[in-house]
């Protein structure tokens, strides 16, 4: 596939049995882990040059100093390829994964290594944070 569009990419997202909402080319699924404790946001973006997907959880870890949360991040982006971690604005640790759409790729590496490979890095993500809470 090449620029694939919010139609097939909503399949690949089916394809995994997801609930989401659909809000014209961004799709919301809520991932749930009791390890965690919170519901997740993970939000994917369609466009004709990339995909991206930005997860997070409002306020989760807000008792860290900035240091802290800065160094957490640092270590996971030192330690890990993807997603990148980092801070938004309101200073929520967000991980963010693109993959931009100039070359051809196949459904099933964005259903294993975008969409799947997404999920479970997030879910690691946030139950390393929690250990650190």
């Amino acid at each position: 596939m090449k620029n694939i569009t919010v139609s097939e990419f909503r399949d690949l997202l089916d394809s995994h049995d997801l609930t989401y909402k659909k809000n014209g080319d961004t799709f919301i699924v809520p991932l749930d882990d009791d390890e965690v404790g919170e519901k997740i946001g993970v939000i994917f973006s369609v466009s004709s040059d990339r995909l991206q997907s930005k997860a997070l959880i409002p306020d989760f870890g807000s008792k860290l100093s900035e240091t802290k949360k800065l160094r957490f991040c640092n270590a996971w982006n030192r330690d890990k390829v993807y997603p990148k971690a980092y801070l938004d604005r309101d200073e929520d640790f967000v991980l963010e994964m693109t993959i931009f759409q100039d070359a051809e790729i196949s459904g099933e590496y964005i259903r294993q290594y975008f969409i799947l490979l997404n999920f479970v890095a997030t879910i690691q993500f946030f139950r390393d944070l929690k250990e650190k809470l």
